[in-house]
């Protein structure tokens, strides 16, 4: 009856080690996720057909995170319907993708498009943070 109270306890102890151990690797996964990884700036510039031109600029937050990507999306009036958007770097600048935590960057213009009338425009960066994909948007800018 020993061995087999023993065994039990054993088997209880792995498995209440190993919940523990996912849990803990869960929790700062999670955490990493939701801190930000930088804040974007977007502004209105013009609109042309159905193109909006834009300026960004941002800081970056963190300083583990490298970049992935960005990406545009036009947003509907009531801000419920988002459509992917073709975003276009009009004045590319040096490469931004390393940048210093706590000072403000310069993108340039980017153009936005299609962006039907009525619409505004979110612009969202993806950064890969540790193990975590973070991704942050811009407000949205309306023309």
């Amino acid at each position: 009856m020993k061995y087999s109270r023993d065994l039990w306890a054993t088997v209880i102890g792995i498995a209440v080690g190993v919940g523990a151990v996912l849990s803990y690797r869960y929790a700062v996964e999670y955490a990493d996720a939701r801190q930000p990884a930088v804040e974007l700036i977007a502004a209105y510039s013009a609109r042309t057909g159905d193109a909006v031109s834009i300026t960004l600029s941002g800081r970056q937050l963190r300083a583990d995170c490298q970049f992935v990507g960005i990406q545009a999306f036009a947003i509907g009036p009531s801000g419920t319907k988002r459509f992917p958007a073709t975003l276009t770097w009009l004045t590319p600048s040096p490469d931004v993708s390393r940048k210093t935590v706590g000072v403000l960057f310069d993108l340039g213009i980017w153009r936005v498009q299609p962006v039907p009338d009525g619409y505004g425009v979110l612009v969202e960066e993806t950064n890969l943070c540790g193990t975590a994909i973070v991704s942050n948007a811009s407000q949205v800018v309306r023309p």
